[in-house]
């Protein structure tokens, strides 16, 4: 009776043991899992960042053409002010024909 219970003691003690090896993999492999999933989230930060990035620059490229396409319609305007709004010759009659 004795060998039967010191048994059961070393039985119990090999499954706590083992039972404490699986709970340490099962929290070692949810670590890693957990560490992946915030590599991936700081990873698709990255790219919504760049991507504002690029979409600003854009912005400030379009802005600028905005510009420089207003600047030239406002002098093309002033021009034709001073040129009478004629892109030909004058009719002020001073050649000399017959």
């Amino acid at each position: 009776m004795a060998t039967s219970i010191k048994e059961a003691q070393e039985n119990r003690t090999v499954t706590q043991a083992l039972g404490r090896t699986v709970a340490l993999s099962a929290t070692n492999e949810q670590g890693q899992i957990q560490t992946a999933g915030y590599q991936e989230q700081q990873q698709s930060y990255e790219t919504m960042a760049n991507a504002a990035g690029v979409a600003a620059n854009e912005e400030k490229t379009a802005a600028t053409g905005a510009y420089i396409g207003a600047g030239i319609s406002a002098i093309t305007g002033f021009a034709t002010l001073f040129t009478g709004g004629s892109s030909g010759g004058s009719s002020s009659g001073g050649g000399g024909g017959g």
